[in-house]
C-alpha cells in the first residue's frame, strides 16, 4: 500500500481470520475505493505469492475496471 501511495498507512496487518487491516480498521470499514485498492493489493500478493512458489495458478491475473467504485472513476457511458 506504500509503494502505491495509499495515505496515513499504519501498521498493516491480517488477522487469523484473513481480515486484512489498514489504519487499525477493518477492510470493511474502508471506503469504497479505499476497499478496491485493498482488494487489488491483496489479490496481487496472492498471484505473487502462488507464482514464487509454483503454485497451482494460472499465472495472469485479470483485473476489470479496478476503479469502477472509486470516486475519482471516470463516469460511465450510456
Amino acid at each position: 500500500m506504500r509503494a502505491w501511495r495509499y495515505p496515513k498507512v499504519s501498521t498493516p496487518f491480517i488477522k487469523t481470520d484473513l481480515t486484512p487491516f489498514v489504519r487499525g480498521e477493518p477492510y470493511q470499514e474502508a471506503s469504497s475505493g479505499a476497499r478496491t485498492l485493498l482488494t487489488l493489493a491483496w489479490q496481487l500478493a496472492v498471484f505473487e505469492i502462488a507464482v514464487e512458489a509454483g503454485a497451482a495458478h494460472p499465472g495472469f491475473l485479470v483485473i476489470d475496471s479496478p476503479r469502477g467504485t472509486s470516486a475519482t472513476a471516470a463516469p460511465s457511458m450510456p
